[in-house]
């Protein structure tokens, strides 16, 4: 068996020096991105990989003799010096020649880069601001008090009437509004229609809050042209305009006597917001209230005699009311929760006001006495800003029971409780006309803030001012 086993290394020894003997000279090698330096130094490695086999061949016969001649006298289960044994090689490693240290392959291939990273935009801008049309104080202080008053009972809804699509109005009687379009907000007015709308009051600062003299000859508004806001007034044209206040506060929110006489506004001048009242020339100007803390929203009485309004002087908004000359101030209402927005009837016997006694706001009358106190909205929305008709009859008021802000109409004692609006955006501002017979408001259904009319019930809804910038304070020329 171990005869036959030397035998076949013997043959296999005398291959391998016959192949290091014959081993042919390599093939020209084409053209590559080798330089020809390389190239002749791999050609003449090929003689020394020859005399390195036959080294190899020559070692491994050596190797078969002396295993012969050891012939016979094997150990069993001993590893003689040269024997080959399971698992390893007999065959000496090949030593590390300079010749050996050169055959190092040359890579040809080109590195393939890919990006691995791609820049994307990290930032786009967005419109991030809106102007507010309007802007109007809200007293809404932490409340204290006695509750005075009960609810009515519960009020019947009818249906919202179908509004048609003819034009509300006809001309005649003036309607003044404040528009932004032309980069700032000025006074405008144009007919019931919508035509003929002119821009009074051009100036380079903010012209709001316009109110008609009862007479209907003239506009008073408050205007920051000056610096800060004082109380101006102009000719129904935009004619003869006229500066009444000059103070260092703001003095805002002109309302006049309901014989033209006299304007009722609110300043800040002395620190705190207070209530004055002039002449409708400027003249006279007289401090009404005094206290620590802010009292606004004054409301002429039908015959002049009275002013009501909305005071934090007991530490929670309620309805005051005092004499024209500021004198007898009484508390009216006494709730735990925010009370005010108080406005008289036309023959100047009961007061509608906003309560939030039950939790939202909802509309309320009582006397000018504090007495007889009512609720006439029960609703989950708040229903705010009650406006009664010229003849007293009935009140418009805006309420958000149903989701969104819309315009209701109710009779005076809280029935027939009408929505005349309907639309998924806000519509307010609610005033009468002074005949009775339709409604101006403000509403953003077409996109932005637009001034709206429609009739006492609701139909023919139009868009009187049609335009790209916000309008919105509506008020009807009285005359």
């Amino acid at each position: 068996m171990n005869g036959r086993k030397y035998k076949t290394l013997l043959l296999v020894a005398i291959a391998l020096l016959l192949f290091a003997c014959n081993s042919p000279t390599p093939a020209p090698v084409p053209d590559s991105p080798q330089s020809g330096t390389a190239l002749a130094a791999a050609r003449t490695r090929v003689p020394e990989r020859k005399a390195l086999a036959t080294q190899q061949a020559k070692q491994t016969v050596q190797a078969l003799a002396g295993l012969t001649g050891a012939k016979g006298s094997e150990t069993p289960g001993a590893s003689t010096p040269g024997t080959p044994v399971a698992g390893e090689s007999n065959t000496p490693a090949a030593q590390p020649t300079a010749a050996n240290a050169t055959i190092a392959a040359t890579s040809t291939a080109e590195p393939s880069l890919t990006p691995s990273w791609t820049p994307t935009p990290s930032w786009t801008p967005t419109a991030s601001w809106t102007p507010t049309p309007s802007w109007t104080p809200t007293l809404n202080p932490t409340v204290t008090g006695t509750p005075s008053q009960t609810p009515s009972p519960t009020t019947t809804l009818t249906a919202t009437p179908t509004i048609t699509a003819t034009t509300a109005g006809g001309g005649g009687t003036r309607v003044a509004f404040v528009a932004a379009r032309d980069g700032n907000r000025e006074i405008y007015t144009m007919l019931r229609d919508g035509s003929s709308a002119v821009r009074l009051a051009e100036a380079p600062a903010d012209d709001s809050a316009p109110a008609w003299s009862p007479n209907g000859t003239r506009l008073a508004f408050h205007s920051s042209r000056n610096g800060n806001f004082e109380i101006y007034v102009m000719n129904a044209d935009g004619s003869s305009i006229t500066r009444l206040t000059t103070a260092t506060g703001d003095d805002q929110y002109p309302v006049w006597s309901k014989d033209s006489s006299k304007i009722a506004f609110t300043t800040d001048r002395d620190g705190n917001q207070e209530i004055y009242s002039m002449n409708a020339d400027g003249s006279s100007q007289t401090r009404l209230t005094l206290s620590t803390k802010e009292d606004g929203g004054p409301q002429w009485s039908p015959d002049g005699a009275k002013i009501v309004f909305t005071s934090l002087r007991d530490g929670d908004a309620e309805v005051y009311v005092m004499n024209a000359d500021g004198s007898a101030q009484t508390r009216l209402t006494y709730n735990t929760a925010y009370q005010g927005d108080a406005v008289w009837s036309a023959d100047g016997t009961l007061l509608a006001f906003v309560s939030a006694e039950n939790g939202n706001k909802e509309i309320y009358t009582m006397k000018p006495t504090g007495a007889e106190s009512k609720r006439l909205t029960t609703s989950s929305g708040d229903d705010v800003a009650p406006q009664w008709s010229p003849d007293g009859s009935k009140l418009a008021f805006v309420s958000a029971r149903d989701g969104n802000n819309e315009i209701y109409s109710m009779n005076n004692v809280g029935t027939e409780q009408v929505r005349l609006t309907s639309n998924s955006a806000d519509d307010s501002a609610v005033r009468w006309s002074p005949d009775g017979s339709q409604l101006l408001y403000v509403s953003s259904r077409d996109g932005n803030a637009e001034i709206y009319s429609m009739l006492a019930n609701g139909s023919s809804q139009t868009n009187l001012s049609r335009n790209r910038g916000a309008d919105v304070e509506p008020a009807w020329q009285s005359k």
